[in-house]
């Protein structure tokens, strides 16, 4: 029997059976279109992406288009694993946004969502979202990075987890912005001011492009030579340093160098003689001429250069200069006295 619909003035009457069909197609329903949405994640009519429901314990009330850390997914306890509701919903906690973003992911709400209630999120696509720019130089940024503690908006950054494709041009907290994420993690360009040895990590200085060039921010981070094919002595006050190129590993949540300029070689004159008894020269007996790296000896600070020869060296024998990475050490590789 096929149950047929009420009709306008007729007073129901259904059989048990027909009740019964009613309730069976309408919870077939329900279960289908739980697994064509919720399920795997679901397009949200305003967006362009994959929408999964979220807790958020943040502690705060979170806007429309507001951010959070997305933590580990709600799961029930084993005596209710096999309902349908653990089978067809995606839960996930919602916090904080916190310091060490790298390490984290993110999601762009679709709705407010009260303190320790459940809403939507989008975790991956193309979404409005409100950015803080800080300064001037700020408005050349591309992508956005989550601000610690804050759930309202991103900041402006040189690199970051959200691609901006178009925002306001405002320096300031109100600019609307259009992103795109997740993205990988750009490559951060770099200059190492402490010396580095091989397999060690140091204290570097993120390198911004303002529309021209690639000049400090005023951020640090650290790098690593895993590969240990890296070293560079430290850099004397007012010179640069060596400019380098890191790739982020989120596995380990730590930037590697993937390529680094190196000391090569540099020339300079021996001040004063040197006789075969001294190992080493310094900044007092070395004028450089050129080359790169030759900035090291314009320093009042001592930089020692060892000396691999047994001859004595006369006044103003043109010294080369190179640097031993396995050694850590500034070494002579040639020495042509004067005529």
């Amino acid at each position: 029997m096929i149950p047929r619909k009420v009709l306008p003035g007729e007073t129901p009457d259904f059989s048990a059976r027909t009740h019964g069909a009613f309730v069976d197609a309408v919870e077939a329903h329900r279960v289908q279109q739980m697994e064509q949405t919720l399920g795997q994640g679901r397009s949200h009519p305003y967006t362009r992406g994959i929408v999964v429901q979220v807790l958020n314990q943040s502690g705060k009330v979170v806007p429309w288009y507001g951010v959070l850390e997305l933590g580990d997914p709600r799961v029930m306890n084993g005596s209710q694993l096999d309902e349908v509701g653990f089978k067809q919903r995606v839960y996930l906690n919602g916090a904080l946004p916190s310091a060490d973003w790298e390490s984290h992911t993110y999601g762009i709400t679709q709705h407010p969502i009260n303190e320790d209630c459940v809403g939507e999120m989008l975790v991956e696509g193309i979404v409005q979202v409100k950015v803080y720019i800080a300064d001037t130089e700020s408005l050349e940024y591309h992508y956005a990075i989550p601000i610690e503690g804050n759930v309202d908006k991103l900041e402006a950054s040189p690199t970051g987890l959200f691609e901006i494709l178009w925002s306001e041009k405002k320096v300031g907290d109100d600019n609307w912005a259009i992103i795109r994420f997740p993205v990988q993690i750009p490559n951060r360009h770099f200059e190492l001011k402490e010396a580095l040895v091989l397999g060690g990590s140091a204290t570097v200085l993120l390198l911004a492009w303002d529309g021209d060039s690639y000049e400090q921010n005023g951020t640090e981070f650290t790098i690593y030579d895993f590969q240990k094919k890296h070293s560079k002595p430290a850099t004397t006050s007012g010179a640069d340093g060596a400019f380098g190129i890191a790739q982020y590993w989120p596995d380990r949540g730590e930037w590697e160098i993937s390529s680094m300029s190196v000391p090569m070689h540099f020339n300079a004159l021996a001040k004063g003689a040197v006789d075969s008894g001294d190992a080493t020269y310094t900044v007092d007996n070395l004028e450089p001429l050129y080359g790169c790296y030759s900035h090291v000896l314009n320093s009042a600070e001592e930089v020692t250069v060892t000396n691999r020869f047994a001859d004595d060296i006369d006044d103003n024998a043109k010294v080369t200069i190179t640097w031993n990475a396995s050694q850590n050490i500034f070494q002579t590789a040639d020495i042509t006295c004067p005529a």
